[in-house]
């Protein structure tokens, strides 16, 4: 896409979203306190496909299965979650990437990259996207076993009360070592923190 597409994308995006609803958490006319979700218009959902589909390129470049990890996270030590991004994330080799070595799986299960945020803006919600590219180790290379993209919903309150997640999840099917290759944004904005995480069958 060229510069001056995004940047016209851009422009449409920020005068939707700045006349987008705001919710509160307080309940809608049906009782169940559910914020309210408005549908994307087919010209902001083939914006943010698009946009998905390159970041989904810039995520499967053959030199991220060797780009060095941002974090580690050893499940024989520290469990099945820890390993959290700042957002200012990139590689030359792996283009807007995250990078996390996953260690010590024991099982299947599910490797589950997650972004969120206490957005007020429903529509800026719907915008929010986490793409996530899995290897397993093999010998001494990675081969990759799958990708995901999760887009951002806002769930069912828990103790934090209505939150937007976005959460891609690729299933893994037996004990190894495993490279996530992950990343999140708001559409036409910044990088967004993820949180990477292996969790069992």
């Amino acid at each position: 896409m060229t510069t001056r597409r995004r940047f016209e994308r851009a422009l449409a995006v920020a005068s939707i979203l700045a006349a987008a609803p705001v919710f509160s958490g307080c309940g809608q006319a049906d009782g169940t306190g559910a914020p309210g979700m408005p549908e994307l218009s087919d010209a902001e959902r083939a914006a943010r496909d698009d946009e998905v589909a390159s970041v989904k390129e810039r995520l499967g470049e053959v030199s991220c299965a060797t780009t060095p990890p941002d974090a580690t996270l050893d499940v024989a030590v520290t469990g099945l979650m820890g390993a959290s991004s700042a957002a200012g994330y990139d590689h030359p080799t792996c283009r807007d990437a995250f990078v996390v070595d996953v260690t010590g799986g024991t099982g299947s299960g599910t490797l589950e990259v997650s972004t969120g945020g206490n957005l007020t803006n429903i529509l800026a919600c719907l915008l929010t996207v986490t793409v996530e590219t899995a290897y397993e180790k093999q010998g001494d290379t990675y081969v990759k076993i799958g990708d995901a993209v999760g887009f951002g919903t806002i769930p069912p309150p828990g103790s934090s009360g209505w939150v937007c997640q976005a959460v891609a999840k690729v299933p893994v099917t037996g004990p190894g070592d495993y490279k996530v290759i992950a990343a999140a944004a708001q559409l036409f904005g910044p990088a967004l923190p993820v949180d990477v995480s292996l969790f069992p069958n």
